[in-house]
């Protein structure tokens, strides 16, 4: 991970914040096209790699931490 941005497949994603979930990492992002995406987060023995969430909970827990995300106006928000 370079500061705020991962590179997966020679995209270049703006890491917005991190943050975990039933024993699991997750990370959203800001791809290239300004989409916001988020997936799993895994760390195997220094590659990180990302993987795609598949369970319906995990989408809405994401989508409930974003939207504490975009309406925080606290400096000291879990964004990297």
């Amino acid at each position: 991970m370079l500061d705020n941005y991962l590179e997966v497949d020679g995209k270049k994603l703006e890491v917005l914040f991190l943050f975990n979930y039933k024993e699991r990492d997750f990370v959203v992002y800001e791809c290239p096209d300004g989409e916001i995406s988020a997936s799993l987060i895994k760390n195997n023995e220094g590659q990180i790699t990302l993987e795609k969430i598949t369970e319906n909970e995990d989408w809405d827990f994401v989508d409930k931490k974003l939207e504490e995300y975009l309406h925080s106006d606290d400096e000291n928000w879990i964004k990297i």
